[in-house]
Protein backbone atom coordinates (compact mmCIF):
# COMPACT_ATOMS: atom_id res chain seq x y z
CA UNK A 1 0.00 0.00 0.00
CA UNK A 2 1.12 3.34 -0.81
CA UNK A 3 -0.14 6.41 0.41
CA UNK A 4 0.68 10.29 -1.18
CA UNK A 5 -0.44 13.27 0.38
CA UNK A 6 1.23 16.74 -0.45
CA UNK A 7 4.60 16.32 1.25
CA UNK A 8 4.63 13.21 2.90
CA UNK A 9 4.43 9.57 2.16
CA UNK A 10 3.76 6.30 3.61
CA UNK A 11 4.29 2.71 2.37
CA UNK A 12 3.53 -0.32 3.72
CA UNK A 13 4.91 -3.68 2.12
CA UNK A 14 2.90 -6.92 4.25
CA UNK A 15 4.84 -8.28 6.66
CA UNK A 16 7.85 -6.71 4.87
CA UNK A 17 8.80 -2.63 5.18
CA UNK A 18 7.26 0.80 6.08
CA UNK A 19 8.59 3.48 4.81
CA UNK A 20 7.72 7.09 5.64
CA UNK A 21 8.88 9.85 4.21
CA UNK A 22 8.32 13.73 4.50
CA UNK A 23 9.43 17.35 5.23
CA UNK A 24 9.00 17.25 8.91
CA UNK A 25 10.52 13.71 9.40
CA UNK A 26 13.25 13.01 7.10
CA UNK A 27 12.80 9.49 5.55
CA UNK A 28 12.00 6.43 7.78
CA UNK A 29 12.41 2.76 7.39
CA UNK A 30 11.20 -0.18 9.50
CA UNK A 31 11.25 -3.69 9.53
CA UNK A 32 8.11 -5.31 9.80
CA UNK A 33 9.42 -7.97 12.01
CA UNK A 34 11.20 -5.58 14.30
CA UNK A 35 7.77 -3.77 15.34
CA UNK A 36 5.99 -4.45 18.06
CA UNK A 37 2.26 -5.98 18.00
CA UNK A 38 0.66 -2.86 18.61
CA UNK A 39 2.24 -1.02 15.85
CA UNK A 40 1.55 -3.81 13.76
CA UNK A 41 -1.85 -3.50 14.93
CA UNK A 42 -2.57 -0.05 14.30
CA UNK A 43 -0.74 -0.29 10.81
CA UNK A 44 -3.08 -2.83 9.64
CA UNK A 45 -5.65 -0.84 10.59
CA UNK A 46 -4.45 2.30 8.92
CA UNK A 47 -4.33 -0.08 5.57
CA UNK A 48 -8.23 -0.99 5.93
CA UNK A 49 -8.97 2.44 5.94
CA UNK A 50 -6.95 3.16 2.92
CA UNK A 51 -9.17 0.42 0.88
CA UNK A 52 -12.24 1.92 2.52
CA UNK A 53 -11.13 5.44 0.96
CA UNK A 54 -10.07 3.82 -2.50
CA UNK A 55 -13.25 2.30 -2.43
CA UNK A 56 -15.24 5.50 -1.54
CA UNK A 57 -13.33 7.47 -4.63
CA UNK A 58 -14.03 4.81 -7.09
CA UNK A 59 -17.68 4.80 -5.85
CA UNK A 60 -17.66 8.95 -6.84
CA UNK A 61 -15.52 8.67 -9.54
CA UNK A 62 -17.10 6.06 -11.53
CA UNK A 63 -20.66 5.90 -9.75
CA UNK A 64 -20.51 2.09 -9.04
CA UNK A 65 -20.68 0.62 -5.37
CA UNK A 66 -17.72 -1.40 -5.03
CA UNK A 67 -17.97 -2.57 -1.47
Amino acid sequence: MIIKINDSELEISNNSEVYLGSKKTGQIFKDWNELDETSKKKLCELQAKAQALVNQSMEILIGADVA
